[in-house]
């Protein structure tokens, strides 16, 4: 019985809990972001991550579709750090 509470007990805290505020909108920087100068936690850094997001959508029709939608956001420092921005599909 006490496994079973413990179960249920994180799977409802699974279920509150959130690990960001939200995904920010396509095409629209946010004013920290742009005025950014170096990396806060490395600062001889080129570039930064600044979002990694991959959704992926799996569809049962007559056949086996999987779609793959992936947002990278990244903000480059100075001319070295434009290799980071090479993404190849």
């Amino acid at each position: 019985m006490r496994k079973l509470f413990i179960f249920i007990f994180f799977s409802i805290t699974v279920q509150i809990s959130y690990s960001q505020d939200g995904i920010p909108a396509f095409g629209k920087a946010d004013l920290k972001e742009l005025q950014m100068k170096e990396c806060a936690f490395e600062k001889d850094a080129n570039s930064m991550k600044l979002l990694d997001m991959q959704e992926t959508e799996i569809k049962m029709d007559y056949d086996l579709k999987i779609e793959i939608n992936r947002r990278v956001r990244i903000k480059i420092f100075n001319k070295q750090g434009f290799d980071a921005a090479n993404i190849v599909i």
